[in-house]
This record gives structure tokens, sequence and C-alpha cells, in this order.
């Protein structure tokens, strides 16, 4: 039986992607398991090293029978990336609850997608043999799969936009920016769907991800990820809750506010802390919220 691997310069590229995306994602994942929105980006990440590690293989195959196995363990990790980016996406930028629905079809067509790579001809209808090794050929359903990638991205880019034309507090403009920015680059990647339809072009698509293992390293190394700590996790707890919330002293002056009242009012959190409560509504002097708080505290 002829030998199943061969050495393939070509799968060396991915193969050292795969592994910087699974220590990015560890090194993350060891300080941030806390945050959901670390989660969702560990995992994503991991998705993306999955379909790496399967393209790898497939262009080291010698046979098409095991570069074909390999290159539906690497789409199938490529079908469940939508989903798990938009979870992303939802999480980091707090959208409301009326999305679920949106996040659902997602899923529901990606586990479809899934099904159908891993037991059918539908996406994989086969491997050609290419001078840089042997690749898949787009089945009749590749196209749909597509759509459903770009689909994503464009609610990725949809959600991102609207977030930041909404937000008036510029550390999170600048925070969905970079959001929009890393999401563009990474998407690149999609190129390498191109030869499944039968141009002659090598994937290239790890260029594109090293681009965003340094830009989202970048961020890491300026942020450092700080453990979570009690303080951390209640103020991640507070700028999660749809409904806003103000905390008082005694006297009713401002001392917390989160995201949603910042969003509701048109204030900045600067022009909120220290102000009374009594000022952002007209009420009778003689029943003031600070002043109800005062009897309270003396009682």
């Amino acid at each position: 039986m002829p030998e199943a691997y061969r050495w393939n310069p070509y799968a060396l590229p991915w193969a050292l992607v795969a592994v910087a995306l699974f220590v990015l994602a560890t090194v993350i994942y060891r300080r941030q398991r806390a945050s959901r929105v670390a989660v969702w980006f560990c995992a994503m990440i991991g998705l993306v090293g999955v379909w790496f590690i399967g393209f790898m293989a497939m262009l080291l195959a010698a046979r098409p029978s095991v570069a074909e196995l390999w290159g539906r363990v690497a789409l199938a990790g490529v079908a469940l990336l939508p989903p798990t980016m938009y979870e992303f996406t939802a999480t980091a930028l707090r959208l409301p609850a009326n999305r679920r629905n949106v996040r659902r079809l997602f899923w529901l067509f990606s586990l479809a997608f899934l099904v159908v790579t891993l037991f059918s001809h539908g996406i994989i209808g086969g491997v050609a043999q290419h001078p840089w090794g042997w690749y898949p050929v787009a089945g009749r359903v590749a196209p749909l799969f597509v759509a459903l990638f770009v689909g994503a991205l464009v609610a990725h880019l949809f959600e991102g936009i609207a977030d930041y034309q909404r937000s008036a507090d510029p550390k999170r403009k600048r925070r969905v920016a970079k959001l929009l920015i890393g999401f563009i680059v990474v998407y690149a990647a999609a190129i390498d769907f191109v030869p499944m339809f039968g141009p002659n072009l090598p994937p290239v698509g790890y260029i594109p991800v090293v681009a965003f293992i340094v830009y989202a390293w970048g961020t890491i190394r300026r942020h450092r990820f700080q453990p979570v700590t009690a303080a951390r996790a209640a103020r991640e707890i507070l700028e999660t809750m749809a409904d806003a919330l103000f905390v008082l002293d005694a006297e009713g002056k401002i001392r917390v506010v989160n995201s949603a009242v910042t969003k509701l009012l048109g204030f900045t959190v600067s022009e909120l802390l220290g102000r009374s409560i009594d000022t952002l509504e007209p009420v009778d002097e003689d029943v003031t919220i600070s002043r109800t708080l005062g009897e309270i505290t003396r009682h």
C-alpha cells in the first residue's frame, strides 16, 4: 500500500500558523476564562486552528482518500465559524436579546452544513491534484456554504457599524473600530474558497490570519489581559446588563453607571459621575430621590 503522507513545503506555513493560533487561544483562555467574550474569541481561534490543521494534513496527503478526509475536517471547522463569530460579536458589543433569532439561524444553517460536509459530497465533491498538493473540489451545495460565510461577514460589519454610529463614548468607538478591522483582515482568508471552484490558485489564507494574530497579540500586549478580579468581574456584569443601572451614594449623587445609561440619556460617564440624580428628571422638590435617601439613611 502506498504511503499516506509525503513531505510538501506548502504545508509548512499552515502548520506554523496553526500552532500560533492554539498558543494565542491558550494564553487568552488561561487569563480570561471568566469572560464570555474571551471564551467565544478562543472558540473562534480554535476553529480556525482546526481548519489549518486539516489543510496542513490535506497538503501532506499522498493519496486522494486521505486528502479528502482531512479536507472534510478542515471545512467542518469552517462550517462552525459563522455562528461562533456572531456569538463573539453579539457578546462583545452587548447586542440586545432580539438578536437571538439571528444567532439561532446561524447555528441551524452551520450545523446543517457541518453534517453535509462530513457525510456527503454536497460541499466537497472530491479532491483534485494541483502542483501544490491536493485540494477540495466544490460540490453542489458549496455556493450556499460560501454564501453563509459571506452573510456572516456582512452581519458582523452591520452590527459593528451600527454600534459605532450609536455610541457616544470615544473609547467604545475605538474598541468597535478595532473589532471591525480585525474581522475584515481575518475574513480575507475566504479567498481560499476560490480554488475549490476551478482556478489553479495556491491557498494563501494563512497570510491574513497571520496579520490577524499580530494585530490581536498587539492588543493583548497593550491591554495585558489582566486576571479577572471580583471588582473587574462586577464591572463586566454591569456592562452586560441591557437595563440602565445607577449606583447612588447616601446624598443621591451618581457613583456608578453602566453603558445602558449613557445610551439612554445621551450623557458620557464623566458627565454623570458625581451629579445628583435629581437633575436628570423634573420632580417635586419636596419628594426628591436624594431627600428620600437621606431620610432612609437617618432611620
